[in-house]
């Protein structure tokens, strides 16, 4: 069989070639087979080095390849000398020529199908050359703490048990397609591209991956493949097998069934290569069954990509559609928030641009209100569109003529995007309707709009519609930065590095008195489904890497602390601490989180370098809260009290009940911690107001008091009925007490003459030069 193990039965050039393999060995100190497959990267297994060395098969040359370089041997010469053996080996037997022919009938078959994109939009498909229009992705290696980019070729290099995760319309089918065509049209084992979403058979059944190649084989050739062929490629050679769209498996059900279908598969043919692709969002559910597969992740393009992608487009297109309609139209989708500059988009925005008609003027426009739903949905949805009103059948020819169609095209556009609107309304609308938004979020975002709105950047948003939710979600990463260094607000604001190409970094910062980075990512989204998803956290995993190797151009010009960034990493007591901040019920989406939990042991694998907070939005109100308590400030009048000095300074005394009600009735529940006021015993306060107001004389004998910790207390000289010393308590939280406050008021309001009669017991704390953890050592005892 060409290009694959053959033969149990060795020809003369076989054993030439293996014998040279072991002179060569020999020669480089020989190597065991274990350190050899190593040294081929993992193009080879122990076994498959054992049997190229024995020559009782031919291996693949990428094997001989691998060995040769490995052990600093003459590569032309071995490749000769394995081009001999193959030529005889595929002499030996009708069955291998047979099966020769028709996997060189595949590869042709492979080559038309993927030479072309043909997307289905308005009005006839344009054929674009694959070759001349594919812009080579960026693809990130996120399996080791050590992250990579690569190219195609690279990555094709570096399958074995290989998972790619993307985004909707991000390009996984498309690279997919032309690593099939790559192999096709190379001397590198046959790829077979397999789409997910026909994992189930019309008998509802899920077939063996062998009678879906099968399948695949017959359809593409319209025949049966020779009797075992199958069975000989997949034992003798090592074929790529693509698996495309986990996501898109006909239900959950297969979906998760399939890692299990893999294993048994792998444990059968161990030479056979595998690449998967899924969303980010099924990767989180399914991920446990993918432990042994690497991880890369396909990232969108940047504005070279998409430049490139644009004038390749234009070039291929014709010349009818000239060079400064393509650059017009480049220049006016860099502008647009719709169109988002991952494949998916940029094809069918190209698409629908070069089916106008020559004499109008790029109208994007209608290429946004196509595209102003992105993923799968609105793609399904066009090509549907596509094959019934504009009437393009499944053999790919034109029923009717683009220019009966193009003076409609605007109000298709419109149709569509109404139907759109109208749906997603809809939806919306409902978990609103389910799902009422906190009150408290509401709270944050006039906080974070009065601490920062003014002091933040966002010149660079083109979008009206998106100015508001990226002022909010700058302006959480500037409270980050502030909460962590107590920096003044206009200095957090100047630290956010947020936007185009941060990969994730949104704001950053180094401490003033030790080596500590400070990383944040905000988001700010809806209440119910705000979070970090596994992407999220990818992305910034390779982010950091780069960080780390001292790599932050990404991060230019916004960034500030450049020169302590650097004198901080130079430093090996160099800490960072990332911050991941979303005003969601969780701060992060199912599956994220072990991802999280993974990226940091493999940072910290040897010593302790990098700790990760979650900021959800319990989290984010509460720092708010904290930071309008500052804000309190209350006074205690009292006949006499006692002072410590050391080793933090407190007061301990009796107050009037009066004056807590004055307290309370001026800060109501902002008085307490919000884990406190949420958990108030109601029972126990009814009880309090009652013996408060029956007998006013015993509640000071009786009740444990109140706590409060402040910032700072003023003392002052306070005559009056209620005492003669006063205290000035400036940013006061009872921390505890909470219910005897709550039932003082509340007694105070009913009966104001028996309860202005009660004294109670108060401490006051003040935290002013308090140990850092001293208020973490006191909340283990109130």
């Amino acid at each position: 069989m060409d290009r694959g193990g053959k033969s149990d039965m060795p020809t003369e050039a076989l054993a030439t070639l293996a014998s040279e393999l072991n002179s060569l060995r020999t020669a480089a100190g020989a190597p065991s087979l274990r350190k050899l497959a190593d040294m081929t990267n993992g193009v080879a297994s122990h076994t498959t080095v054992a049997a190229s060395l024995s020559g009782r098969v031919l291996p693949r040359w990428e094997v001989v390849q691998r060995i040769v370089e490995a052990m600093n041997g003459e590569t032309a010469r071995f490749q000769q000398l394995w081009r001999d053996a193959a030529e005889a080996s595929r002499a030996l037997s009708d069955e291998g020529r047979r099966d020769a022919e028709y996997v060189d009938r595949y590869r042709k078959y492979v080559q038309r199908r993927y030479e072309s994109l043909r997307p289905a939009l308005l009005g006839p498909r344009l054929d674009v050359g694959l070759r001349d229009i594919y812009v080579a992705p960026t693809i990130t290696e996120c399996s080791s703490g050590a992250s990579a980019k690569m190219s195609p070729k690279d990555f094709d290099k570096q399958i074995g048990r290989t998972l790619l995760i993307g985004s909707p319309g991000g390009g996984k089918s498309t690279l997919c397609e032309y690593l099939a065509y790559s192999r096709a049209a190379s001397d590198s084992d046959v790829a077979f591209l397999l789409p997910l979403r026909d994992l189930v058979l019309s008998s509802g059944l899920t077939p063996r991956i062998t009678a879906l190649i099968e399948l695949e084989l017959e359809a593409a050739l319209q025949a049966d493949p020779p009797q075992g062929f199958v069975e000989r490629l997949l034992l003798n050679s090592s074929p790529l097998i693509i698996f495309d769209g986990l996501d898109e498996a006909s239900s959950s059900r297969e979906a998760s069934r399939f890692p299990a279908i893999l294993d048994a598969f792998i444990a059968q043919y161990p030479n056979v290569r595998i690449l998967l692709t899924s969303r980010p969002m099924v990767f989180q559910w399914l991920g446990h069954g993918l432990a042994g597969f690497s991880r890369f992740l396909l990232e969108e393009f940047n504005d070279q990509q998409t430049a490139t992608f644009v004038r390749g487009w234009f070039a291929s297109a014709g010349e009818q559609y000239g060079r400064d309609r393509g650059e017009e139209f480049l220049r006016q989708i860099t502008m647009s928030s719709l169109i988002k500059p991952n494949p998916l988009q940029l094809t069918l925005a190209c698409s629908l641009t070069t089916n106008q008609a020559e004499s109008e003027l790029v109208n994007v426009r209608l290429v946004e209100s196509l595209l102003a739903f992105s993923g799968a949905e609105s793609k399904s949805a066009l090509e549907s569109f596509s094959e019934t009103s504009i009437g393009v059948d499944n053999s790919d020819r034109p029923l009717r003529s683009s220019n009966d169609l193009l003076p409609n095209a605007t109000s298709v556009a419109g149709e569509i995007l109404q139907q759109f609107q109208h749906a997603d309304t809809q939806s919306q609308d409902a978990r609103e309707a389910a799902h009422h938004r906190p009150l408290q979020i509401r709270h944050i975002e006039q906080a974070l709009r009065e601490e920062f709105g003014q002091l933040l950047d966002v010149s660079d948003v083109e979008s009206h519609s998106d100015w508001e939710t990226i002022l909010l979600s700058r302006a959480l990463a500037a409270l980050v930065i502030q909460q962590y260094l107590g920096r003044k607000s206009e200095v957090a604001a100047a630290q956010v590095v947020d936007g185009r190409g941060d990969c994730g970094i949104d704001a950053l910062a180094v401490s003033d008195d030790r080596p500590e980075i400070i990383v944040v990512q905000s988001k700010w989204g809806r209440f119910r489904s705000g979070g970090f998803n596994l992407a999220d956290v990818l992305k910034l995993e390779y982010a950091l890497n780069r960080l780390i190797s001292s790599d932050y151009s990404f991060l230019s010009p916004k960034i500030q602390d450049a020169d302590k960034l650097e004198a901080a990493l130079a430093s090996p007591d160099c800490t960072i601490r990332l911050v991941l901040a979303a005003p969601g019920e969780s701060a992060l989406h199912p599956g994220a989180e072990a991802a999280l939990h993974r990226m940091a042991r493999d940072f910290n694998a040897l010593g302790d370098i990098l700790t990760y907070d979650l900021w959800d939005a319990r989290t984010i109100w509460q720092v708010v809260l904290n930071r309008r308590r500052t804000e309190i400030t209350i006074s205690a009048r009292m006949a006499d009290y006692i002072h410590a000095a050391e080793p933090v300074e407190a007061y301990l005394g009796t107050l009037a009940v009066a004056d807590v009600a004055e307290w309370y009735r001026g800060y109501r529940d902002r008085l307490f911690p919000e884990d406190i006021s949420a958990t108030l015993d109601r029972d126990h306060i009814r009880r309090l107001t009652e013996a408060i107001i029956a007998h006013p004389e015993h509640f000071w004998y009786s009740n444990n008091g109140i706590t409060i910790l402040c910032e700072d207390v003023r003392r002052h000289w306070s005559p009056g009925p209620r005492g003669r010393f006063g205290l000035e308590l400036t940013g006061a939280c009872v921390i505890n007490g909470a219910q005897t406050v709550t039932a003082i008021h509340a007694a105070m309001q009913l009966s104001p003459g028996a309860a202005s009669k009660a004294y109670v017991p108060i401490k006051i704390i003040t935290a002013k030069d308090a140990p850092s953890d001293f208020e973490d050592i006191l909340a283990a005892y109130v």
